[in-house]
């Protein structure tokens, strides 16, 4: 069983991962409803961190404590290692998290390539069925896991999602962000106006 400490707040810092993926949620406006439950009822899981104190699990309680003026928290020290963030990240996130889809997008980026490290077929190996077999993931498979992970219905969604949060304008991404425009609209938008084909 790990060993709860307890740390100072300021002490500890986010790790790189979670500020590249969860660029609306990490806001003030993104955690009020948890500053919220942690008012009424304190802090129920332990953050974790590496040694260092570079935060692995729990960068929104962690903000959500300092909000309120909290000295000091509840964590879990774990031992560091090459991926811990990505890892962490991807293993603790929850497709039924509230995030919008360029967060989705983001996290679908994530779930790729820590699903290749894990499972896909190292670089430069033959493609032969055995060796999928013995133990690597089709290409399909993995972006099909990483679509779910993030929160998108299938690949394909997420691959449009993708796109449009690559090439297309702000105006778009907004748009797809507050559910006013659909991704596959704004995808069709996106794919029209860098064809080309498309008029000038």
């Amino acid at each position: 069983v790990a060993k709860v400490e307890r740390r100072r707040v300021a002490d500890l810092r986010p790790n790189a991962v979670n500020g590249q993926v969860f660029t609306t949620s990490l806001s003030t406006e993104g955690i009020e409803a948890l500053i919220d439950d942690i008012r009424r009822r304190g802090q129920r899981v332990p953050v974790e961190i590496t040694e260092d104190g570079t935060i692995l699990d729990g960068e929104r309680r962690w903000r959500a404590l300092r909000s309120i003026g909290r000295t000091d928290l509840e964590v879990i020290v774990r031992e560091a290692k090459t991926n811990d963030a990505e890892d962490y990240v991807f293993d603790s996130h929850s497709a039924q998290r509230d995030t919008n889809v360029q967060e989705k997008v983001n996290l679908y980026g994530l779930a790729l390539k820590v699903l290749r490290r894990r499972h896909g077929r190292p670089a430069g190996r033959p493609s032969k069925p055995a060796q999928i077999c013995a133990g690597f993931w089709e290409p399909k498979r993995i972006k099909d896991v990483a679509a779910r992970r993030a929160g998108f219905p299938s690949a394909r969604t997420a691959e449009y999602a993708t796109r449009v949060f690559h090439d297309g304008d702000d105006a778009i991404k907004t748009a797809v962000n507050s559910g006013d425009l659909a991704i596959s609209a704004a995808y069709a938008m996106v794919t029209a106006s860098t064809s080309p084909l498309a008029p000038e």
